[in-house]
């Protein structure tokens, strides 16, 4: 993470990472980056499993007719793929939005609170 920011001669080092991880800020970018992660991926999950308990419990609904897409499977299909496409959609939009501003943030601070590296002189 911070290699793209400075640029390390050989044989220095910036310290123990771990002390990067007990960060606030970077634990607080963590957390919200894993629980938007989860959100969408359990939002995707239940899409499909509503797909497959459809398909187990209620085939007929599924094999009956519409005028415009011919069975309301494919309906459905169609259903998923546009979710698929939304919450991807959503999901670069809110990481543009919220994610990226804050770990630009947390790495001007990391970045500003380093001292001399490990091995310089």
């Amino acid at each position: 993470m911070l290699e793209n920011v400075i640029e390390l001669k050989p044989g220095e080092t910036y310290g123990d990472p771990a002390l990067l991880h007990r960060n606030p800020e970077v634990q607080s970018l963590i957390r919200r980056s894993r629980t938007l992660g989860f959100c969408f991926s359990a939002a995707m999950m239940a899409v499909y499993v509503g797909f497959f308990a459809l398909v187990a419990f209620a085939p007929t609904m599924l094999g009956s007719g519409n005028m415009v897409f011919g069975s309301n499977a494919y309906m459905v299909f169609f259903g998923m793929f546009f979710l698929a496409w939304a919450f991807t959609w959503l999901y670069l939009r809110l990481s543009a939005r919220v994610l990226e501003p804050m770990a630009t943030r947390v790495r001007r601070n990391v970045v500003a609170t380093i001292s001399t590296p490990v091995g310089a002189r």
